[in-house]
């Protein structure tokens, strides 16, 4: 009965903003930077960078976060930007789990689509123990890409 019990039971939020930290990101523009994906507070958000800043790229984006200590994984959810005067391009989103930062397991994908309202997409992955997390953004919709802007990453396991 245990065992049932704990399978029916809702995962809780393992992210620490205050521990982990985000240890690479191929694009993050200077006033919106990397560091606010996972800074616990939806009135910031990292931007990749524009195409008016050196060392602009387009996607794959990819963001890794060191977690400090292995963390069960079972759902991400992120918050896109979602304001009525900006478009956000991202087309879909992978994420990948490690633990050395080396070889790294697939463990969830979909899409992401930011309709100009802010709201939180929910990604259920698959549950895995890992130290590091890895956000992938494939691609954007269109020559439009970027821009690529997302407010919070949050973690939620067991």
């Amino acid at each position: 009965a245990s065992k049932a019990l704990a399978s029916l039971r809702a995962p809780i939020i393992m992210s620490q903003p205050d521990k982990w930290e985000i240890i690479a990101c191929n694009s993050a523009a200077a006033a919106n930077p990397v560091k606010n994906l996972i800074d616990d507070d939806e009135t910031t958000f990292w931007h990749c960078k524009t195409k008016s800043e050196a060392n602009w790229c387009e996607p794959p984006y990819e963001i890794t976060i060191d977690m400090k200590d292995p963390v069960t994984i079972a759902q991400i959810d992120l918050v896109n930007r979602g304001e009525a005067s900006r478009a956000n391009n991202i087309k879909w989103v992978e994420f990948y789990a490690s633990n050395n930062n080396s070889n790294w397991e697939k463990i969830g994908a979909s899409d992401f689509n930011d309709e100009f309202i802010r709201e939180t997409f929910r990604y259920y992955v698959k549950s895995t123990t890992a130290r590091y997390l890895k956000l992938v953004i494939p691609e954007g919709h269109g020559n439009a890409c970027p821009p690529a802007a997302i407010r919070e990453l949050t973690v939620f396991g067991y």
